[in-house]
């Protein structure tokens, strides 16, 4: 994927843009703001537009999850463009962070709770090390 395409996970299922203001509505969808209200308040829908399920409400909740995985993405997009490093390259995420087969038992609950709890975003994310994929497997 080339640094200027951004990941299907960071575009708005309405616009097809990038998310400035990703917000969640009440099916776990998550949109832009900007988009998201359109479709509510101008356009008067009271359906989610991915599942076209009737809404329980119209609260929108701010994905602060999302919007910083976003800016970090942009961050490594614009330092990995710099002249210093190849265009288009991301940094390999250290395995030494990773927790290992004889990690102690806290450490592999910490990140079983970590996964269960943000899993299906990871799951669908192209670029997570294999051995982070080990565990998403063993949550299943």
């Amino acid at each position: 994927m080339a640094m200027d395409e951004s990941p299907q996970l960071f575009l708005c299922p309405i616009s097809m843009e990038l998310m400035e203001d990703p917000v969640t509505v009440s099916t776990g969808v998550t949109y832009d703001r900007r988009s998201i209200e359109r479709w509510f308040f101008k356009y008067g829908k009271t359906t989610c537009p991915a599942t076209m399920q009737r809404v329980a409400s119209l609260d929108l909740t701010p994905n602060h999850t999302l919007k910083r995985v976003i800016a970090s993405w942009q961050d490594r997009a614009s330092t990995s463009s710099s002249p210093s490093s190849p265009a288009g390259a991301f940094k390999p995420m250290a395995r030494e962070r990773l927790p290992s087969a004889d990690s102690s038992p806290s450490t592999k609950e910490k990140v079983a709770r970590m996964l269960r709890v943000h899993g299906a975003f990871w799951r669908q994310y192209p670029c997570i090390p294999a051995d982070l994929k080990d565990y998403l497997k063993f949550l299943k």
